[in-house]
């Protein structure tokens, strides 16, 4: 098997528990966690809506395998991020801020529906979540990012 420079600097390793135990500062490690975190809460969703198709419990079966399919790939892409983030990967930067962006616009909508029980949470651990990306300890373990197209002056 031939290594690639970037698999020389920085191997993965082959099990969770090794990938957990290596060396991070301790507002990535909160930052993993959040956003680890926000993907449970999609998979719960997801089991939800399960659950609902598996009882029949639904008005128009579109709308619940629509919000299935989005919540399921949202779990992946989470867990992808979390992944990226620890691993120092500099695309996880505009993933996770987006999807913070996002949720903060739910949020929002939340409040403005008045359902506050649901959206003070939320929009407290959107703001948290970008707080602890916009750190020094985060921005300066994930790097700068790279473009390799740019002028090289």
């Amino acid at each position: 098997m031939t290594q690639t420079p970037e698999s020389t600097n920085n191997p993965t390793p082959s099990t969770l528990l090794q990938w957990l135990s290596v060396p991070r500062p301790g507002l990535v490690k909160a930052t993993m966690f959040l956003v680890a975190l926000q993907a449970v809460g999609f998979a719960g969703y997801t089991v939800f809506g399960l659950l609902q198709l598996v009882r029949g419990d639904f008005e128009y079966l579109t709308i619940v395998l629509s919000v299935l399919v989005f919540t399921a790939l949202m779990v992946v892409i989470l867990l992808a991020a979390v992944k990226g983030l620890g691993n120092g990967r500099p695309w996880v930067r505009g993933l996770i801020i987006t999807f913070q962006l996002l949720g903060l616009l739910v949020g929002v909508s939340l409040i403005q529906g008045g359902i506050y029980g649901l959206a003070i949470p939320l929009l407290v651990w959107v703001v948290a979540v970008l707080i602890l990306m916009f750190s020094r300890e985060v921005n300066g373990f994930v790097g700068p990012r790279e473009f390799p197209f740019a002028d090289q002056d």
